[in-house]
């Protein structure tokens, strides 16, 4: 049974305001602190381009807006934006530099003549497939060690990172 710590502290010297802590203290702290090497990995990632079958060296944003575009074909920069949760002129410029490096080109919206939307060349579409092969090679033990797991565990892990990502929109 998971322990239930209660901890009082006396606040204005009338008030008491009772903390109930769900969890062991120490296995709190081991879950927060690896999710937080874990964020600053994806975090530093980023940062670090990487070629994806091309000679041309892509970084993390711009091979998943590329991704984005593989996926649909008639995505428009308002909803790239939207789906990546970042302004329109973010994407713009990522779309403006992909198409630089050649891995997209961009062509007026035949329904929209207000709109453009962009279409990957072959090198673009070398780089996805080549994002989609390394996800399957790295990610595959992670997918065998959650198919392991109970239908509950698998709640409970959700809900972790359900609660991290609506907690994490007050850190940025």
């Amino acid at each position: 049974m998971i322990p239930i710590i209660i901890i009082t502290k006396t606040i204005d010297k009338s008030v008491y305001l009772v903390y109930v802590i769900i969890m062991d203290k120490y296995k709190a702290n081991g879950i927060i602190k690896e999710f937080m090497i874990l964020t600053e990995k994806i975090a530093s990632g980023g940062k670090v381009p990487k070629p994806f079958g091309t000679d041309i060296f892509i970084y993390r944003r711009e091979i998943h807006t590329l991704m984005l575009i593989y996926d649909n074909p008639e995505i428009h920069i308002s909803e790239i934006a939207r789906s990546f949760n970042i302004t329109k002129g973010a994407v713009s410029k990522t779309i403006k530099t992909l198409e630089q490096k050649g891995l997209l080109e961009k062509y007026p919206d035949e329904t929209n003549q207000s709109r453009t939307l962009s279409r990957l060349t072959p090198k673009g579409i070398t780089a996805c497939k080549e994002h989609l092969r390394m996800h399957e090679e790295i990610d595959g033990e992670l997918y065998t060690f959650l198919d392991s797991l109970s239908p509950h565990d698998v709640e409970i892990i959700t809900a972790f990172l359900k609660k991290a990502n609506e907690l994490s929109d007050r850190h940025i």
